[in-house]
């Protein structure tokens, strides 16, 4: 089960896709409790870093990252936000 992984598979398919599998990712990693520097969090963010560049998009901020709050739960844009902050920190 994915709760028990620090990491997540690598997908393929649609951009939208992916965006909708990396939120679901962070949303998981927040529910769990999972810090947003954490390995998983960090993880996530660097697929969605991947998703962008392939995409021609500069990584977001997790303000208006687009996401289903009523699957991935409030609070959601918040902890994105974190973890890619806490990601340009360290890069």
């Amino acid at each position: 089960m994915l709760e028990h992984r620090p990491y997540f598979e690598p997908q393929s398919g649609a951009p939208e896709n992916r965006i909708a599998e990396i939120a679901a990712e962070f949303a998981l990693c927040m529910k769990r409790g999972d810090s947003p520097d954490s390995p998983a969090a960090q993880s996530a963010v660097e697929r969605l870093k991947a998703c962008c560049t392939d995409c021609g998009s500069n990584l977001p901020d997790g303000r208006g990252f687009p996401f289903d709050a009523e699957i991935c739960g409030t609070g959601t844009s918040d902890y994105i936000s974190d973890a890619v902050a806490f990601y340009k920190k360290g890069h």
